[in-house]
């Protein structure tokens, strides 16, 4: 797994909804599958405040024109996750729309994660990907990246 943060990156042709707050490639290569699979998941991270806001789940959705997997990250009190029309009103959002919801009480305390529903994958043209790499990884991410799949393809299934 390849993570860069993205938030303060502008992106090309970009608005104000075109900057995940941090951007991840998974490269994927299963047993009976001779391709290697390559995901670009994103992550929009809201506090409290934010994240209790339906535009929280609609800047993440504007990532899915350049994602395969879309993510709402929702840094939350600890007693409020469950509790509260804002968050069935955030978690029905996600849902219908396909964005993965996420919620965090402590982001130094991997303890404190929960995931609620995960992200429906999308495809993505690899052109888009490639772009996207290229305009929002390092230099160095996007070496390793090629080196990974480089690796992954000469592997014998």
């Amino acid at each position: 797994m390849f993570v860069e943060d993205t938030a303060r990156l502008q992106a090309p042709n970009g608005g104000r909804w075109s900057r995940p707050d941090v951007s991840a490639i998974a490269i994927i290569r299963a047993r009976f599958e001779p391709n290697v699979r390559i995901e670009l998941m994103t992550f929009e991270v809201k506090t409290q405040r934010g994240g209790s806001q339906l535009t929280s789940v609609y800047e993440a959705l504007s990532h899915n024109r350049f994602a395969n997997r879309s993510f709402l990250v929702w840094n939350r009190d600890t007693c409020t996750c469950e509790a509260g029309d804002s968050f069935n009103e955030i978690d029905a959002c996600c849902d219908s729309n396909g964005i993965g919801l996420i919620t965090v009480h402590d982001p130094n305390d991997r303890r404190t994660f929960k995931i609620w529903r995960d992200a429906r994958l999308r495809s993505l043209d690899p052109r888009d990907l490639d772009e996207f790499i290229v305009s929002r990884f390092s230099e160095v991410n996007q070496r390793a990246i090629e080196t990974a799949i480089s690796q992954f393809m000469s592997r014998g299934p």
